[in-house]
């Protein structure tokens, strides 16, 4: 258990958390609502990080999932500050959403400061997708032409870890045949 990724997917009402091995499995995972009077910070500092004390150590890579990324990341980004800055720029994008995965974003350089960071998009797969042929379309499943699928966190973990698999510009793409 030397290599763990820790995934906080903190949204408008819920904070989910996962640590995950790079094989993708889950030695460890825990959510709690979040209520409109909760204080993010206080959530974090005492309800997340004692449990997370025991693995600390063994953290290397933080993943956060953010709901909008805009027309700039659509794929898998490691968060420094310039990409920290645009995400505050595009808060109104998703205004429910995005401002507590840049509180959990924060939050974790504070707890973590050596630890690389990374954000998933959830607009980033929609970006790489192509439009469903007119046959397979119906308006009760897809009303704009596209889909959605769920993507593995451990293949896009695994994605983080092996950058060769693929060039910068592709890395978290779904390949098109």
């Amino acid at each position: 258990m030397n290599e763990l990724c820790l995934v906080l997917n903190l949204g408008s009402s819920s904070l989910k958390t996962a640590l995950v091995d790079p094989t993708g499995a889950c030695p460890w995972q825990k959510s709690r609502s979040l209520q409109p009077s909760d204080e993010l910070d206080w959530v974090l500092d005492s309800w997340l990080a004692p449990q997370l004390k025991p693995f600390r150590e063994h953290i290397d890579l933080i993943a956060h999932r953010v709901v909008h990324g805009g027309e700039q990341f659509t794929a898998p980004t490691l968060i420094d500050r310039v990409v920290e800055k645009t995400l505050q720029k595009l808060i109104p994008l998703a205004p429910l959403h995005n401002p507590p995965a840049l509180r959990g974003l924060a939050w974790s350089r504070g707890w973590a400061p050596a630890v690389p960071q990374w954000a998933c998009f959830d607009t980033a797969f929609t970006a790489v997708c192509r439009p469903l042929p007119v046959a397979m379309r119906s308006r009760q499943s897809c009303a704009a032409g596209d889909f959605v699928a769920s993507v593995s966190m451990g293949s896009t973990i695994n994605t983080f870890r092996n950058p060769s698999r693929g060039n910068g510009a592709n890395r978290g793409r779904i390949p098109r045949s």
